[in-house]
């Protein structure tokens, strides 16, 4: 599977045990992968994290509460259209980017891959 791109994938969980219930949410960290042909673009954001946007549309269905027309709540099925989005961490970006770049550039202090 040369096409597969394996990044830790972090995410929170929140405190198991009931004395613990004002606690911080717990860190976990998995290894993942995704398909690179999968990917549609990436976004940088401000904390310098990557953002890896995926080509996998898919429905997700979940139920919600809406008021009906007397004011009562009741339960409603929604579906979305989504497409994954993948955080990577600073170690990941960097094994990402030299993955997939053809060559890079130096504009301004700043590499871009072309």
């Amino acid at each position: 599977m040369r096409n597969q791109f394996f990044y830790t994938m972090e995410y929170q969980v929140a405190p198991g045990a009931p004395t613990r219930a004002n606690a911080e949410p717990i860190t976990m960290r998995r290894m993942a992968s995704f398909n690179i042909e999968k990917v549609i673009r990436s976004v940088e954001t401000e904390d310098g994290k990557l953002i890896v946007i995926l080509d996998d549309f898919h429905e997700e269905t979940k139920q919600v509460i809406v008021h009906n027309q007397n004011g009562k709540r009741i339960p409603k099925m929604e579906t979305q259209m989504l497409q994954s989005e993948i955080h990577l961490t600073e170690e990941d970006k960097i094994r990402f980017r030299k993955a997939t770049s053809f060559c890079e550039v130096e504009i301004n202090q700043m590499t871009i891959a072309d």
